[in-house]
């Protein structure tokens, strides 16, 4: 039992540790994922589809075999869904939701610091009987959370490891009962757990194994070596603590590792994430970023023989099959297709930069341009700073010295760009763009990324804006 609770620690620990983490350093991004939970949440609980069928839907229904396969058999023509409010509710399950998906921002960066906590409680043996607690809580959520996305089909990534790591509903949900499985003899034999006296050997045994794993993971899966070397700084301050006051330095080092993770969190949320993982970063040739790959399928025509209702399945490389005898004897089912290779999604989608004054699209100047082209891009017009649009201006003039594209981007409407535009005197192109596109090139509203040839060399967020003279100093290399 000692073995099986000290590597249920070690694991559940550096797990969670590193998932916080992970989205600590990119909050913004964690937070648009909880808005898209929100989002699914308050529509699917206040909402109900009902499906009708058609006159047309029943054409079947004196063909054999058309009772068993006839939801199969039904086109999309057939069939209309009608969405329903539900009556009882709604107004407080909306509010509720609305209120979640408004101060989505500061919830993901409290559940990282909650994740962070929880994880250096378990490795470092304090308030471990609230912490056992919390966790199998959170970890059951989760659990049901990716398992109602992964079923239902509701978000296709579950945002555990932000952009780092990307994996499916049904990939999550497995994570979440591989964790449970630890959890659960930690929640089990909790009040053992609590009052066990562990030795200093078997501390720096768990502190050292738990640093090397997180090592391993950093430079195996995350090409970063930061949550490693803080995973480090932690222990460290944890053993001083443990030094100045045996009884109750444990504790001031949560405190200060609290503090820590916090602030990095607000600094990674004020600018641009420290780790970018985005197609968009520092260095990525965007034009590979946006390039798509298709999956290579095999795909076969599943058909019902009228006279037994078997499964017949015909390949599509040939269609020697097909005659009309064949079409007599038998009802179309379905298509189904086997993936033989994965293709690739783009991570550069919906970049059309529509100005909305002259109805030029400017989207194929950020990948074919020679030279530079400088994109200010904006998630909320609303809430830009005048001081963001003001410095942004200033660079107007360096811009067209140097004889670059400037561009502005924001996901409005032409009125209110064209209204943004004159209000501000900007004799540069203002452009539409889709709102999920701006916010995967920059987390920050307002800020600026600069491309040559494709390949984006330099990121400032709306906080840290270039000066003109910095601006031509980077465009004179």
């Amino acid at each position: 039992m000692k073995i099986l609770l000290w590597t249920s620690r070690l694991i559940v620990g550096t797990i969670f540790i590193l998932s916080g983490l992970i989205k600590a350093n990119d909050p913004h991004g964690f937070s648009y994922k909880l808005e898209e939970y929100f989002e699914v949440f308050a529509h699917d609980l206040t909402h109900k589809t009902e499906m009708v069928l058609t006159e047309d839907g029943e054409k079947l229904k004196d063909e054999p075999c058309a009772e068993a396969f006839k939801d199969a058999m039904y086109s999309k023509e057939d069939i209309q869904l009608q969405e329903k409010d539900y009556a009882a509710g709604v107004p407080f399950l909306l509010n509720m939701f609305s209120f979640f998906g408004d101060n989505a921002l500061a919830m993901a960066i409290f559940i990282c610091v909650l994740e962070i906590a929880l994880g250096l409680s378990l490795l470092h043996g304090v308030f471990l009987r609230w912490s056992v607690w919390l966790l199998l809580l959170l970890t059951v959520f989760f659990s049901f959370l990716t398992f109602y996305s992964a079923y239902y089909e509701k978000v296709t990534d579950c945002g555990c490891f932000g952009d780092a790591l990307k994996l499916t509903p049904w990939q999550s949900f497995y994570k979440d009962i591989f964790l449970l499985v630890f959890i659960l003899p930690l929640f089990i034999w909790q009040r053992t757990l609590a009052k066990a006296k562990e030795s200093n050997a078997a501390r720096l045994a768990m502190l050292t194994a738990s640093s090397i794993g997180m090592a391993a993971l950093c430079g195996l899966q995350f090409d970063w070596w930061l949550p490693a070397v803080l995973l480090g700084v932690f222990h460290l301050i944890f053993e001083a603590g443990r030094a100045w006051k045996p009884s109750s330095g444990a504790n001031w080092g949560m405190a200060l590792a609290l503090v820590i993770t916090t602030g990095f969190s607000l600094y990674c949320s004020a600018f641009e994430p420290v780790k970018d993982y985005r197609a968009w970063a520092v260095g990525k040739d965007i034009r590979e970023g946006a390039t798509f790959v298709s999956d290579r399928v095999s795909v076969q025509m599943v058909y019902v023989r009228k006279s037994d209702c078997l499964e017949v399945r015909q390949p599509t490389d040939n269609w020697d099959w097909l005659d009309s005898t064949f079409e007599a004897t038998h009802l179309f089912w379905k298509q189904d297709q086997t993936i033989l290779e994965k293709g690739q999604e783009p991570g550069i989608k919906d970049i059309t930069l529509r100005d909305s004054y002259s109805g030029e699209e400017y989207g194929d100047s950020l990948f074919k341009t020679k030279g530079y082209v400088l994109l200010g891009a904006y998630n909320h017009l609303n809430e830009a700073s005048a001081s963001v649009v003001k410095d942004q201006k200033a660079l107007i003039p360096t811009a067209r010295n140097a004889g670059i594209l400037y561009l502005l981007a924001a996901p409005d409407f032409d009125e209110v760009l064209n209204e943004f535009k004159n209000e501000n005197q900007l004799d540069i192109p203002v452009c539409f763009n889709d709102e999920k596109a701006l916010k995967t090139i920059l987390r920050s509203n307002g800020g600026l990324v600069l491309i040559k040839d494709g390949k984006v060399v330099a990121k400032w967020a709306a906080r840290n804006l270039p000066s003109p003279d910095d601006l031509s100093s980077l465009l004179q290399r």
